[in-house]
């Protein structure tokens, strides 16, 4: 006779599925097959828990607007810091098919770095199929698939002591969390801000806004009613360059961010009061496409072969290897969806590609490749997808 004694991890007993993903960490850097198994049950239990995807839960709705929402999210812990101005990619599935935007952050820095927590601004939008299934359906506790900070509408100068930021509408968005950051850590920059809005109703962040006039004495925020005050004008914006600040307008940094007619208008005039081009800053999302041409037409006959899952899907010549295998109900990994960060890399596999970015033909011989710049031309097989 003899006596056995089992022994388990007292997190096993109390948190299988913390105890799981933890002891699963050295399986995550390499392409063990077992690794993406586990993580995909993972994701099953509690889609936050994955290590191979950036998932945010959704910790509170706030109501901005009649017509806008703020979600306020908690990361992974592994989710970087961000630079004020920055945006995240949010991924939401519409009608079983995975879709992707872009969302500024209207958090500052400091504020995720002593809560963990962002904050993204969604305003209902005419034909806006993400926007609208987001402020119609998501609620607390939800989770999305979210990218890395991403984009460079960021303060040029974090010292400087004189700035004006115009925005309209939901442009107020990421010129919030750079006003709140610049006045956390210098109170007293004299910062102004011209904000256009059609009404009282469609005013976003009223509340901060109001607490930032009432702790920093030298803020100036100017609010531009445009059922009132009609269309903003070159004297609006002189106002707004001339209040509070000697530094010639020329001089001063001016960040912009709205509506792309708004944008266009605004530049104009004020390049012509004499602020340097290279002085103005303005935010904006751009998106890889596909150009139809003789070439990319090829990719329409074009069947791509997830061999992993065992899926396929049929091209159209338009779409790219990314939005191809989110169509087919895959949820591969992805960022920025221009070319830029690389978080949606994967096996090449066999078959002709197209890189949209460029132009040129993807080797056949290339190891990897950008899903989200990359365009079938023939029939594709990635036996890793």
């Amino acid at each position: 006779m003899f006596a056995s004694k089992l022994t388990f991890p007292l997190d096993l007993l109390t948190h299988p599925t913390r105890w799981l993903k933890t002891s699963l960490e050295g399986f995550w850097q390499g392409s063990s097959e077992l690794a993406r198994y586990l993580d995909f049950l993972l994701r099953e239990v509690d889609p936050a828990l994955s290590h191979t995807e950036s998932v945010a839960r959704v910790i509170d709705v706030i109501q901005e607007t009649p017509q806008c929402r703020s979600f306020v999210l908690r990361p992974p812990k592994r989710w970087q810091q961000f630079k004020a101005g920055q945006y995240i990619n949010v991924g939401l599935q519409v009608d079983g098919q995975w879709l992707h935007r872009n969302y500024s952050l209207s958090t500052s820095p400091q504020e995720f770095a002593a809560s963990r927590l962002l904050r993204i601004t969604v305003s209902a939008v005419t034909g806006g199929v993400v926007s609208n299934a987001l402020l119609n359906t998501l609620q607390i506790g939800d989770t999305l698939p979210i990218s890395p900070a991403l984009g460079d509408f960021t303060l040029a100068d974090e010292n400087a002591e004189h700035a004006l930021f115009i925005g309209a509408g939901s442009g107020i968005t990421p010129l919030m969390s750079m006003l709140e950051s610049r006045l956390q850590s210098h109170p007293d920059a004299a910062l102004r801000l011209l904000y256009c809005v059609r009404n009282e109703a469609h005013l976003i962040f009223a509340e901060r806004l109001r607490a930032l006039r009432q702790r920093h004495p030298n803020f100036y925020c100017t609010i531009h009613f445009s059922d009132a005050d009609g269309p903003l004008s070159a004297e609006h914006i002189e106002v707004a360059l001339t209040t509070q600040t000697h530094t010639p307008a020329a001089q001063q940094p001016i960040y912009l961010c709205g509506p792309a007619g708004f944008m266009t208008h605004a530049r104009a005039i004020l390049e012509a009061l004499g602020v340097p081009a290279q002085h103005i800053q303005q935010e904006h999302f751009a998106t890889a496409r596909v150009p139809y041409t003789e070439q990319s037409a090829q990719g329409a006959e074009a069947r791509v072969f997830f061999g992993y899952s065992g899926k396929s899907i049929r091209s159209n010549g338009r779409q790219t290897l990314l939005e191809l295998a989110e169509l087919a109900g895959l949820r591969p990994k992805s960022g920025c969806r221009q070319g830029i960060c690389h978080q949606c890399s994967c096996a090449r596999g066999t078959g002709p590609l197209l890189n949209i970015s460029t132009g040129q033909m993807i080797p056949a011989d290339q190891q990897t490749v950008q899903a989200c710049i990359a365009l079938p031309l023939g029939d594709l097989h990635l036996p890793q997808a």
